[in-house]
């Protein structure tokens, strides 16, 4: 785990010795760093959460390190390359399928679970290989514009932006995905994005 580093030569010296890095969620994005006015649902990171977040995720794009992005991570990505937020997902989606942590989540811990939608050809398909996947959700907040660059390689059946990549496969290995892989280890799809992870930093 890396601490919250404000000097970019300091977020320089802990990816010299590193191959790949996780980004990890937490709280809102603030708004202003995309053009837009806060919305009353945003409950943004502290700032210097944030600071060292984008200054992270900035440089290790530009080292080609591996790099793996999970829900605040996977719009922090979209974000950090120029392509915009959904403050509040039932908003802009409805309540069809259930993006957020539900009630019966918080009181006992079940998981919100939904169909992701995989684009073939894609990095994701590749590493899974599956046309959809049942995901996790607990988030409100969705990729809106995405960032030059990048494509969409997964939605929700209700159009929600699922998982991102480069669109140049050629490019150093960045998989961005809006659900907690981590939290369905016991799921066999999901610790594959894990081993691809670190399979592509061993490279």
């Amino acid at each position: 785990m890396l601490p919250p580093v404000a000097e970019a030569d300091d977020v320089d010296a802990a990816l010299r010795v590193l191959n790949g890095v996780v980004l990890i969620g937490g709280d809102d994005i603030n708004p202003a760093r995309y053009g837009r006015e806060r919305h009353a649902k945003t409950e943004m990171l502290e700032a210097r959460r944030e600071e060292f977040d984008v200054l992270l995720a900035k440089r290790a794009l530009e080292r080609g390190l591996a790099v793996l992005a999970i829900c605040g991570g996977c719009q922090l990505i979209n974000v950090v390359l120029g392509g915009t937020l959904h403050q509040h997902v039932p908003e802009i989606y409805g309540a069809a399928v259930a993006h957020g942590r539900t009630e019966e989540m918080r009181r006992g811990g079940i998981e919100s679970m939904h169909e992701a939608r995989i684009e073939k050809g894609s990095l994701l398909h590749e590493i899974l290989g599956m046309d959809a996947v049942r995901v996790n959700s607990s988030h409100h907040q969705s990729v809106d514009v995405v960032a030059d660059g990048l494509c969409v390689s997964a939605r929700a059946a209700d159009g929600v932006v699922e998982a991102l990549e480069w669109s140049d496969r050629k490019k150093p290995f960045l998989l961005a995905v809006q659900w907690h892989p981590e939290r369905l280890g016991h799921v066999t799809e999901h610790p594959r994005l894990f081993q691809a992870l670190v399979q592509a930093a061993r490279k």
